[in-house]
């Protein structure tokens, strides 16, 4: 279901959007089992706290997902989609498979 501003959207825009929307999902290949390792800092403008840890990834994971619209799915445009959403959690849930619903 477009958001509300989809109506507005010009033809070649919601075309953009669209393909974004169909894509649901990003499988990880395992490369020859070795586990992949990212390591990161992050904390709070304001107070200088760390960020819970399951927000900071989510938080990475949204901007790796604009940045593969960009560049392997080839959009000129990344929308917040469903399927954008979609693709987002797919990956969460393949980094954190043992994550509960209710934990998300």
């Amino acid at each position: 279901m477009p958001f509300a501003y989809y109506a507005r959207l010009s033809a070649a825009r919601k075309r953009i959007y669209d393909r974004s929307d169909a894509i649901e999902r990003i499988d990880l290949p395992e490369d020859e089992g070795r586990q992949a390792v990212i390591k990161l800092w992050m904390r709070t403008a304001k107070n200088q706290r760390v960020v819970a840890f399951k927000s900071f990834v989510r938080t990475l994971l949204h901007e790796l997902c604009h940045h593969l619209d960009y560049e392997f799915y080839k959009l000129e445009e990344t929308f917040h989609t469903e399927g954008f959403y979609k693709r987002e959690s797919s990956l969460f849930h393949q980094i954190a498979p043992k994550a509960h619903v209710s934990d998300v």
